[in-house]
């Protein structure tokens, strides 16, 4: 089990400057201070001689301009809450599945710093995976987003202000697969 509660001000935080398209998409200083406040708690346990491994870890954070244009406003892109949680199953020594659960909360849209237009939707997925090791060869295959969810990971709120909406579409239903060897 864990429990992390972090604080940070920042002054001049970098982020990507999509509301000029002047600026050539750059990185650019938010002016004024921001502050970032999070709470972050996990825990995992294994049962049955290790065969079966549930797990949790959810997150809740706040991250807010302090001072100048926009002090009092949410900082654009992060999520007023995460989870991720799943339970792994170990069958056999050198096998093992998984399945997880995530879940990301609403966040103002990229460029949104007056925190004018309405929060991007929250969103879950499902994955499930499965390994296999021998020796020093681990393979693997996963199944992302089960469900085959439609969402978008961000969106941008200045092309809102030109009539144009822009979201960003995650992937739907995927598998992904690899081997790694161990040297």
């Amino acid at each position: 089990m864990g429990l992390t509660i972090t604080t940070a001000q920042y002054k001049n935080e970098i982020y990507d400057d999509y509301i000029d398209p002047t600026a050539s998409f750059s990185n650019a200083n938010y002016s004024g201070r921001t502050r970032h406040y999070s709470e972050e708690a996990d825990a995992s346990v294994e049962l049955f001689n290790n065969k079966i491994e549930p797990f949790v870890n959810i997150t809740f954070q706040q991250a807010k301009f302090v001072k100048g244009l926009y002090s009092g406003n949410q900082i654009p892109s992060v999520p007023d809450h995460l989870a991720h949680a799943g339970v792994i199953w170990r069958p056999l020594e050198r096998l093992s599945t998984s399945m997880t659960a995530d879940f990301t909360g609403k966040q103002f849209g990229i460029g949104d710093d007056p925190n004018l237009y309405p929060k991007l939707k929250r969103y879950d997925t499902v994955d499930w995976g499965v390994k296999y090791g021998f020796k020093n060869v681990d393979v693997w295959i996963n199944l992302n987003n089960i469900f085959n969810r439609h969402y978008f990971v961000y969106g941008t709120s200045y092309a809102a202000a030109y009539g144009d909406e822009a979201y960003y579409p995650a992937p739907g239903r995927n598998i992904a697969a690899g081997v790694k060897v161990k040297f």
